[in-house]
């Protein structure tokens, strides 16, 4: 389906602001396998609130480059979805 702008951005005040049906939900990232596991549930996220492919896609970008950094340079983190 197509969603317009005013529909899209309402979905993200939602989403930024704590207020959809998700709770938070951490995840540990300590190996490389993490990170698209990470990735996967963000995307689940975005895919439930009906966000558009591109919006997921930037989602899941930002994601993965935040897990990858954390395992890279910090070798253990979190990273909590909500």
């Amino acid at each position: 389906s197509i969603s317009s702008p005013h529909r899209d951005r309402e979905r993200r005040y939602r989403f930024l602001s704590g207020s959809s049906m998700w709770k938070q939900e951490k995840f540990l990232v300590e190996d490389a396998s993490h990170v698209g596991e990470v990735r996967r549930k963000a995307q689940a996220i975005a895919k439930e609130l009906e966000y558009d492919e591109t919006f997921t896609g930037k989602i899941s970008i930002v994601v993965t480059e935040l897990a990858t950094n954390i395992y890279k340079h910090a070798k253990s983190g979190e990273i909590i979805l909500s």
